[in-house]
C-alpha cells in the first residue's frame, strides 16, 4: 500500500517532493538537472527502453553522493551499471536479496559488481530507506 501520488512522466517536468515518477513505455526517463525530469528515445540499453541504467546514471551525474538507489527483482542486468555510477559517487545502493526476488537477475548483476551498500529482503528495504533518510536530515 503506497499513499504517495504516482505520475507517469509524459513530458519534461519539475519534480515535487513526495511524488513517485515512472517512465512511459518506450522512453528513457532522465534527470536533467536537480529539479527537472526529461525523456528521450535514445537507443535501447540492455535491450530495454526505459532503462534503469539510463535513469541511475543521470541521477549519479546530478545528485552524486546524496543519492539512494534501490534495485529490485527483474530479469537481465539493467540497473547494475547505474548502481555502480551511484556507488562510485558515494551514494547508497540497495539491492533486493535473492531469497525474496522472483527473478534475481538485475539485483544479482549489481551484487556481482560489488556495488551494493546493502543487500536486503524486500520487507526490510522500506524501513532501511526511512532510517537512511532520517539519518541524513
Amino acid at each position: 500500500d503506497c499513499r504517495l501520488p504516482l505520475r507517469i512522466v509524459q513530458q519534461p517536468l519539475a519534480m515535487a517532493a513526495g511524488t513517485i515518477y515512472v517512465a512511459p513505455d518506450d522512453r528513457h526517463l532522465v534527470v536533467r538537472n536537480k529539479n527537472l525530469l526529461g525523456l528521450n528515445s535514445d537507443p535501447l540499453v540492455n535491450h530495454v527502453r526505459p532503462s534503469a541504467d539510463v535513469l541511475f546514471e543521470s541521477v549519479a551525474r546530478c545528485y552524486g553522493g546524496s543519492t539512494i538507489a534501490v534495485l529490485l527483482t527483474g530479469m537481465g542486468e539493467d540497473g547494475a551499471a547505474g548502481m555502480q555510477a551511484i556507488y562510485t559517487q558515494g551514494g547508497v545502493t540497495i539491492a533486493q536479496d535473492e531469497a525474496t526476488s522472483v527473478v534475481y537477475g538485475m539485483p544479482k548483476a549489481a551484487v556481482d559488481l560489488g556495488v551494493c551498500s546493502y543487500i536486503l529482503p524486500i520487507h526490510e528495504i522500506g524501513p532501511r530507506l526511512v532510517s537512511l533518510l532520517q539519518g541524513s536530515q
